[in-house]
């Protein structure tokens, strides 16, 4: 088998712009912190083609710089749990996807069967020794009649390189009967026995979970434990109508040469103004031509009335089979350490990043972008659908927790907690969902339950005042100290977690994105305590009575903009007057929410 080294194109230095002040917490200015290495010991950074890897402990990085005219060089890291304990990252080189991974300053390829196709390494073990990914089986087609892409594993040799490709089993057909466009391999186990992806379906719209498992002989077989989502009792998928859609008779098709001069004199003559009555072509026919068109249309009308009739009950019953399905995110596949616990999510949709602020900073009267007059005006919804789904992949039962404004999740660590993104389409902010819970806490509630310290350290660098416009008035509004926590990646012990978000704050600042790391041992510190009869209540003079514990009290307006927030028990004196949503956390994740007409 041959070897591929690709380039050696890695430095070793220290990050510039690093803030960590007396702290050993971390500000990374313009460093999008993708993901940690279980250990905790390493970060990796990818955006815009560069990727970067930072050592936590020395603060050294290495450097993978495309520096390509043609942008076919991308250093890029994968979609699940992509880096190893030592600093070893999976991922992918090019554009179009060329599955390689990067260690000690190299980037070196995977074996895969066509290198010209799509191919991607998605996951490694936190000791390196298993690879998962998918390999490039069809080009890539809007209409392609194969599977474009398939799921693969790599082993590492015990010289440190990665043997040939080990192609794993799966479905030939998705959940609708049809071929799927892809089947995916994303994160992987701690011991990489477990490996988990998606069936991507033949539309290209929904995301069948599915596990590959490898047993004490090495050979893996997979499972599609989430069926029971995707698969209705007592329906069966629509097949599509075979009919040809019918085309109704040209008129013209029944008149000779002769009889179309005519029809065309006469034409002439009625756009001239010198007849009231626009000719028909009817009447220029033969009397035999006339009764052939008639009934030629009337079959028409009859394959017509079947063809339409045909796809409306095909449509009725795609509805009823699809209503309910879950439209999960693709490649959003997390999986726990011990291969136990799969986490995806459903999508959000019509909603406005709040990253556009830094562009979109007024408009005039008529609804025109000023900095883009190109772009026009548009209608600007927040629909809060993102839910995360977490599957016992055992039993296939699942936890689904629902938000107000939605959650992306991003991770799980050995203890079942899930990290992920609250309102993602607007002000992301990190959240956690503990392990066992249907709801969510805010991660610097989550952190702050076990590490007061950290938790201020949050506070000083991550609340922001932001400029943004109001989306019903279109007026300048600004957002006073908002938590910016964004995007988490947490380690596996809790010891280690990071976030990144955009930066919406300082139009001025030339860094677009800021990470951060916080050192906070979950296990060195005490839990608090689950709260007894809490609960929150909105009184008149702007006054919100927290009852039974101390919580983070957030209060939104109607255009979902939070304009109040304090930590506090006992009555909390607001100064506002109108209606609102207060929203109130205990630091053990207990939310309570209430309408309030102040």
């Amino acid at each position: 088998m041959k070897k591929f080294l690709l380039l050696a194109v890695a430095t070793a230095l220290a990050v510039p712009g690093i803030c960590a002040e007396d702290s050993k917490n971390l500000e990374l200015p313009s460093f999008v912190l993708m993901d940690i290495s279980p250990n905790g010991k390493y970060a990796v950074s990818y955006d815009d083609s560069n990727l970067f890897i930072l050592n936590l402990e020395t603060l050294n990085t290495n450097s993978f710089i495309a520096n390509d005219p043609t942008y076919m060089t991308q250093y890029s890291g994968g979609n699940g749990n992509t880096i190893a304990n030592d600093g070893t990252v999976a991922g992918s080189s090019t554009s179009n996807g060329s599955a390689a991974y990067y260690k000690d300053g190299k980037v070196y390829l995977l074996d895969v069967p066509d290198p010209e196709l799509v191919n991607l390494a998605n996951a490694i073990t936190p000791d390196g020794s298993v690879i998962c990914g998918q390999y490039g089986n069809a080009a890539m087609s809007l209409d392609a009649e194969n599977i474009m892409g398939l799921p693969c594993v790599w082993y590492r040799n015990s010289d440190g390189t990665y043997g040939d490709i080990v192609k794993l089993p799966y479905p030939t057909t998705d959940f609708t009967g049809n071929t799927p466009q892809y089947i995916t391999a994303v994160s992987i186990s701690a011991d990489g026995k477990t490996v988990i992806g998606q069936v991507r379906d033949n539309t290209g719209f929904y995301h069948e979970p599915i596990v590959y498992t490898r047993d004490d002989k090495g050979e893996w077989s997979y499972k599609l434990f989430a069926h029971q989502l995707f698969n209705k009792e007592g329906l069966t998928y629509p097949r599509m109508p075979e009919l040809e859609y019918p085309m109704e008779p040209y008129k013209g098709d029944y008149l000779n040469e002769e009889e179309m001069a005519a029809y065309e004199a006469a034409m002439e003559a009625f756009n001239a103004g010198q007849t009231q009555e626009m000719p028909d072509m009817v009447d220029f026919m033969s009397q035999e031509n006339v009764e052939k068109f008639n009934k030629d249309y009337a079959d028409f009308l009859v394959a017509d009335k079947e063809y339409k009739d045909a796809w409306t009950e095909y449509q009725t019953a795609y509805d009823e089979f699809m209503d309910g399905i879950p439209a999960f995110v693709f490649n959003a596949a997390y999986i726990s350490p011990d291969g136990k616990r799969y986490v995806t999510g459903t999508a959000g949709d019509n909603g406005i990043w709040m990253s556009q602020s830094r562009r979109i900073k007024s408009r005039t009267d008529e609804g025109i972008d000023i900095e883009d007059p190109g772009m026009g005006d548009f209608e600007e919804t927040e629909t809060a659908v993102a839910t995360p789904y977490i599957f016992d992949i055992a039993t296939g039962e699942y936890t689904a927790v629902a938000s107000e404004k939605g959650i992306f999740p991003k991770c799980i660590t050995n203890d079942y907690t899930v990290f992920g993104t609250y309102n993602m389409l607007s002000l992301p902010q990190a959240v956690a969902i503990p392990a066992g819970s249907d709801s969510y806490m805010m991660l610097e509630d989550y952190i702050g339950s076990f590490s007061p310290e950290s938790k201020d350290w949050m506070k000083a660098h991550m609340l922001h005042d932001i400029d943004t416009f109001d989306p019903d008035t279109w007026e300048d509004i600004t957002l006073y100290d908002q938590m910016c926590s964004g995007i988490p990646s947490v380690s596996s012990d809790q010891k280690v977690f990071g976030t990144y978000t955009t930066n919406v704050w300082d139009y001025d600042d030339e860094n677009y994105y800021y990470s951060y790391v916080i050192f906070a041992d979950k296990g060195a510190g005490v839990s608090a305590v689950p709260a007894t009869n809490f609960n929150v209540k909105a009184l008149e003079g702007g006054i919100v009575r927290v009852e039974g514990a101390e919580a983070t009290v957030e209060i939104f307006n109607a255009a979902g903009a939070m304009v109040f927030s304090t930590r506090a028990a006992g009555d909390i004196a607001t100064n506002l007057s109108g209606l609102y949503i207060v929203r109130a956390t205990t630091a053990d994740g207990t939310v309570k929410t209430v309408k309030a007409a102040f």
